[in-house]
């Protein structure tokens, strides 16, 4: 064998040999996610639920539909239009009229040394009023089953949780099941759920918060400036006393906003850049890691046949088996489809490249969503 081919084969196993250790940590970890109680908390707990929107109008009508429907009646909707720019507060005016419980408040863009979507946020706890003892933060395109805020809530009683958050079950399509897998096995490498780590995962498409907990923490105003407000709130109420809970409630939630490829892309770069605090060495190392960890596989399992070497085809396709495990218990959780299981190598590979054009707007200083720069 030549010294490429030694070097082939050796990063063929090293890759197969992580791609093992990282699927069983993703596996290790997603027991540690809580499932929903299968009954909803029997008492009339007061909730607030707030929404902030900036140009969702595809969207919000189907989230507030969402929450007017739960069965745990004792709910205030407020909706926070974030200047947007089409017809959202037209959609949610239309369901405020219909619903005495829905509230629009209409707002200017959020104040200097404010984040958009936190200064929204805080409106609307300040437009809800002081009286409950719940606030419910969504994203404008969650679609909340009826049970899922009476499951919450009895989630949070029975585990003494002072905040409980989850993830949506992704609608089906190419754009969950290639952009969706790698980026969720690699976060929850970085902050996984239920965990001790420095910083503490929560999801914002969906975050039960109690009100004392929020006073305890100093309201969103402690984290005006913050651009990954979901995962700064998490360490924040673990930081002063309280309990974070990560549940599984894909059951009860759906996300309904990125449809299309290019839509769920350009969320997850500004999660990356958000998430790695802009820095260009861990966009970097991302981008290169994850591209050769999911090319490496399927190329040493063709390399391996065409040149009948069986010890690089064997190491290819454990690779390959590896990674698609690892897919295979995304979809699961995810509520997706098992056969996409097979496109795993190909995640990875995305996601290298989602990196990689967070690392192209950082270095051209453009690193933005909805119009508004994400950097610090």
């Amino acid at each position: 064998m030549s010294a490429l081919g030694r070097i082939g084969t050796g990063l063929a196993i090293t890759v197969a040999a992580l791609a093992v250790g990282r699927t069983a940590n993703y596996a290790r970890v997603l027991r540690k996610v809580v499932p929903l109680p299968p009954e909803p908390l029997d008492q009339s707990a007061e909730v607030a639920a707030i929404i902030p929107a900036r140009d969702e109008q595809a969207t919000i009508g189907r989230g507030v539909a969402g929450l007017r429907a739960q069965e745990h009646q004792n709910l205030r909707i407020v909706v926070v239009d974030d200047a947007s720019a089409d017809r959202t507060a037209e959609v949610v005016a239309a369901q405020a009229a219909q619903d005495e419980r829905v509230t629009l408040v209409r707002g200017d863009g959020p104040p200097p040394g404010w984040s958009g979507k936190v200064a929204a946020m805080a409106a609307g706890v300040r437009a809800a009023g002081d009286s409950a003892e719940w606030l419910l933060f969504m994203d404008a395109d969650g679609v909340a089953g009826p049970g899922l805020l009476g499951r919450l809530l009895a989630a949070a009683e029975e585990h003494g949780a002072d905040l409980v958050s989850s993830p949506g079950a992704a609608r089906p399509g190419a754009a969950a099941c290639l952009l969706m897998p790698a980026a969720t096995v690699a976060l929850f490498e970085v902050v996984p759920p239920n965990g001790n780590n420095k910083r503490v995962l929560a999801i914002g498409q969906c975050l039960l918060l109690r009100r004392t907990a929020y006073r305890r923490i100093g309201g969103w105003a402690a984290l005006a400036a913050s651009t990954a407000d979901d995962v700064d709130l998490a360490t924040r109420v673990r930081d002063t006393g309280g309990r974070v809970l990560i549940v599984d409630a894909t059951a009860e939630l759906s996300a309904q906003g990125h449809d299309g490829f290019g839509q769920l892309w350009r969320s997850l770069r500004k999660s990356f850049v958000v998430g790695t605090g802009s820095s260009v060495p861990l966009l970097a190392a991302g981008a290169v890691v994850s591209t050769v960890f999911g090319l490496t596989p399927p190329i040493a399992a063709l390399t391996g046949l065409l040149r009948r070497d069986r010890g690089l085809v064997a190491a290819g396709l454990l690779g390959w088996a590896a990674q698609s495990y690892g897919q295979l218990l995304f979809a699961r959780f995810a509520r997706q489809s098992p056969a996409t299981a097979l496109l795993a190598p190909l995640s990875w590979v995305a996601l290298g490249s989602t990196l990689g054009s967070g690392l192209g707007q950082v270095l051209r200083g453009t690193a933005s969503w909805r119009g508004r720069s994400v950097t610090r």
